[in-house]
């Protein structure tokens, strides 16, 4: 992986850390993915994708937070990384997410593993 480059706009609320890798780019984020920043998150994940990078690990790191805004942001993202021939995957081992993923089904469109090297394993091994 080549070093991690930092949210050019941290705050409180929502930080991420993006790591550029050969299999896949992997996004760290650790706060609220809510209304006030899932559009940053869903912002930044595309540019990604704009430059090539459509394989991307999206890991919830620490204390995460996700509401309904931010479940639509990573459907956003998945579709669109489909479109360009990649993939979203999640890494989360987070309780209270996975358990909001499972109500919602959407761990049946976005594959979810519990970390970033199961993720990379399983998903862009090769």
């Amino acid at each position: 992986m080549s070093p991690a480059e930092s949210d050019p706009t941290p705050d409180e609320a929502l930080s991420f850390d993006v790591s550029i890798g050969e299999r896949a780019c992997v996004i760290s984020a650790t706060g609220d993915i809510d209304i006030t920043t899932a559009e940053r998150l869903r912002t930044r994940l595309l540019e990604l994708a704009d430059e090539g990078h459509v394989n991307q690990v999206l890991a919830f790191e620490g204390d995460v937070f996700l509401d309904s805004v931010g479940l639509g942001a990573l459907v956003s993202i998945r579709r669109r990384l489909h479109v360009l021939g990649g993939a979203l995957v999640l890494a989360c081992s987070n309780d209270v997410v996975l358990r909001l993923l499972r109500l919602t089904s959407l761990d049946k469109v976005v594959a979810v593993h519990p970390t970033v090297e199961e993720a990379l394993d399983r998903e862009f091994a090769g």
